[in-house]
């Protein structure tokens, strides 16, 4: 086998740097595996002491599904984020993982800045972040001790279209990883954890044109508010009739976990829409939308397209 001290004599050049980074990364990965049932915080921070910049596929920390491989730019190494990508610890036996990201804002992302929201692989919100360049957030990750823990990096106001770049590089990561108990946790935290309102069942994957996102619904589609605090209560809604509804004049209502209709709109092409929610502080709530009509056919396309939303959110007082 090529040994680092080999590789370290070969020419100097991108090639040569990515090839002792996956030698590290393999020898980090096989000696983790083979402990993953014992690791503690500390031992993967001693494990990845040594090469610090090596970050995926690598200690107790991988990334899973929405990274792109690894790319080289002006001596820095890095991996473009699109959205909704994994984050997995491996088995631990702690109840709380210490994380940092090193990270930096794409092209496909606001420029007002770029939204960041990590959810448990349940839906359930952990924290969120408002990044306008590059820099370190820290939060801490509730475990299931001795499993793996997979985390959601969700990204809000994203995934505009890149020129000459198929992809959506929404951030990019420059490194990741365990830090120590003496940094501060969360200095840039856009909203704790609480009043983060998400889409539930029922629509159809997020989708783009000219620049704008939006996801398309038949009926009777969830909005969630997790952890609820009772401060907000209106909420705004961009939506649009679809071809289903043949693009005209519909009314919506919003129902209640025990189907009530607790709110009623009319809608004419687009719209935003400002309802009032009872919702209650200290759980999760959750409401449906219901147009009535529609379901008619869309030429070319097997689904029911009654109306798109384009954003929600709280509505300024």
């Amino acid at each position: 086998s090529v040994s680092e001290q080999a590789l370290h004599n070969l020419p100097s050049g991108y090639a040569v740097l990515a090839l002792m980074d996956m030698y590290r990364e393999l020898a980090l990965i096989y000696e983790i595996l083979e402990n993953e049932r014992a690791l503690s915080i500390e031992q993967v921070r001693q494990l990845t002491a040594a090469s610090p910049e090596v970050f995926l596929q690598t200690g107790v920390i991988r990334s899973g599904a929405g990274w792109h491989s690894s790319e080289y730019h002006a001596g820095l190494k890095f991996a473009w984020v699109g959205n909704d990508a994994e984050l997995i610890i491996l088995a631990s036996n702690d109840r709380q993982y210490p994380l940092y990201i090193d990270l930096e804002p794409g092209p496909s992302a606001s420029k007002d800045g770029l939204e960041l929201v990590i959810y448990r692989a349940d839906g359930l919100p952990v924290s969120s972040f408002l990044i306008r360049a590059r820099q370190k957030i820290y939060l801490t990750l509730p475990l299931e001790p001795n499993t793996r823990n997979i985390f959601i990096l969700h990204v809000d106001n994203g995934d505009l279209p890149v020129a000459n770049d198929p992809r959506k590089l929404n951030f990019r990561v420059f490194a990741m990883g365990a830090y120590k108990a003496t940094q501060p946790e969360q200095p840039y935290t856009l909203r704790a954890a609480e009043d983060i309102i998400a889409l539930g069942q029922g629509w159809y994957p997020q989708e783009t044109q000219t620049g704008r996102g939006f996801r398309w619904a038949n009926n009777d589609c969830e909005i969630i508010v997790y952890n609820a605090t009772g401060r907000y209560r209106k909420v705004a809604l961009d939506v649009q009739a679809g071809p289903s509804l043949q693009d005209k004049f519909f009314q919506m209502d919003v129902l209640d976990a025990d189907d009530f209709v607790v709110a009623s709109q009319k809608v004419r092409g687009t719209a935003e829409l400002i309802v009032e929610l009872p919702i209650e502080a200290g759980q999760h709530n959750c409401f449906r939308l219901r147009v009535h009509g529609g379901g008619l056919p869309v030429p070319n396309d097997p689904r029911t397209l009654n109306f798109r939303i384009f954003g929600i959110g709280w509505a300024r007082a």
